[in-house]
């Protein structure tokens, strides 16, 4: 999902005056000063917590993040930045900071319709050489990547199963099965499983912890092809 190329845009400004990790105390602090803006928590796997969201598109970026086999950890409300634009200084809250293989990322979800106001047109590009000078990549979700279907209908029929507890045995029976090497939907394999029951929830939920990989782009979750993920190490 995400383009992980770090690429400077030569921008007029955009030197980052300075960058600060927010504490515990100050994260509580901003948590409640937007208090009247937080409509709720998601329960992340990655993250180890429940990360506030204040906004639909915060939560549906959550929701694929969580996904994502990609991204190894999420946080919300990481660092204050101060950039300096058309030689003025501002003052940015960042909203979301992943990992991902060895690289770090800084996501901003807006709407299509903010992305092309040519005022966050200049912040964006500021920011994107900002953090470039830190060998990090700020990246603009827009609002129609993350309604995207049928992914996003896909995502959050995975995420239904993100509690599931998934048995040694069982684990071992979804990795024999796609280690024969025969290509497999979610539903093909459930079906190559029948003394494993219930196999798709044990699927998504393998799926969830990076050893499986799904392609959400399939029209009906039975169709999503999934695949073995290499372990690590």
């Amino acid at each position: 999902m995400l383009n992980t190329d770090i690429v400077p845009l030569g921008a007029n400004g955009g030197v980052l005056s300075s960058a600060r990790a927010i504490d515990d105390t100050e994260w509580r602090a901003i948590c409640d000063g937007l208090s009247r803006r937080v409509h709720g928590t998601f329960a992340s796997i990655k993250a180890g917590a429940y990360l506030p969201w204040g906004d639909p598109l915060t939560f549906g970026l959550l929701k694929l993040l969580e996904v994502d086999a990609s991204i190894s950890s999420i946080e919300v409300w990481p660092e204050r930045v101060a950039v300096m634009l058309d030689g003025t200084r501002r003052d940015w809250l960042a909203k979301l900071r992943v990992r991902y293989g060895r690289g770090v990322a800084i996501l901003e979800p807006v709407t299509d319709a903010m992305a092309s106001r040519p005022a966050y047109m200049r912040l964006a590009a500021a920011l994107t050489q900002a953090y470039w000078q830190r060998g990090v990549v700020f990246r603009t979700v827009l609002e129609s990547e993350i309604r995207l279907q049928p992914r996003l209908g896909n995502t959050e029929h995975i995420l239904a199963h993100r509690h599931f507890d998934v048995t040694p045995e069982a684990e071992l029976h979804v990795r024999e099965a796609l280690s024969l090497g025969r290509a497999h939907t979610v539903g093909s394999l459930a079906a190559a499983l029948p003394h494993l029951d219930p196999a798709r929830p044990a699927i998504y939920a393998m799926a969830l912890r990076g050893a499986l990989t799904l392609n959400l782009g399939a029209a009906q979750p039975d169709d999503m092809p999934v695949r073995l993920r290499a372990r690590k190490g």
